[in-house]
């Protein structure tokens, strides 16, 4: 086992480095972005993909009292990340196996916490030989989203990047969208 260093994700292509074990952007090859945080460790690093309505500062508070290497993702469409290039599943994996591979990371383990369930199989799907072992967290999102195919209209889409910020910092919307779900 090697220890994991954040001066070795700054030789990637990761992008603008902020601080140690802090929030990075990654440059798909199509020019989206993905936004990252991570946190230095032992061990190959633990890939975390997070649920709906949720982003990366959902692993924080557990990163910070392991001594494994982590790094987690904001899905496409959520946090600071980019939209998805289509509202798939299988579009979700195509961009963190983007992510993964433009960090350079040879062999790590995947977490996928409900809709990130779903996206850690697809990328388990596509890096094989890279995936070292998986756990699922309550996964959702096998088959259509319909959240997803609903802002992907035209117009929807422009009301939900407005909209979705405000949203996510107030308790109440939050609530209705879960008790909606």
């Amino acid at each position: 086992r090697y220890i994991f260093h954040m001066p070795r994700l700054v030789e990637t292509k990761l992008g603008p480095k902020l601080a140690d074990g802090e929030t990075h952007v990654v440059r798909l090859r199509d020019g989206r972005h993905l936004l990252a945080r991570s946190w230095p460790g032992r061990g190959d690093p633990v890939v975390l993909l997070h649920g709906m309505l949720d982003s990366c500062e959902g692993w924080s508070d557990f990163c910070r009292t392991s001594h494994r290497a982590f790094i987690a993702f904001d899905l496409p469409g959520f946090g600071g990340s980019d939209l998805p290039s289509r509202p798939r599943i299988s579009a979700y994996a195509e961009d963190i196996a983007d992510a993964v591979e433009q960090l350079g990371l040879e062999r790590f383990a995947l977490v996928g916490h409900s809709l990130g369930g779903a996206v850690a199989v697809g990328v388990a799907e596509r890096m094989p030989d890279r995936v070292s072992g998986m756990l699922l967290l309550a996964p959702a999102g096998f088959g259509r989203i319909p959240l997803a195919e609903a802002i992907s209209i035209p117009g929807v889409r422009n009301v939900a990047q407005m909209a979705l910020p405000l949203a996510l910092t107030h308790r109440l919307p939050l609530r209705l969208a879960y008790r909606t779900m």
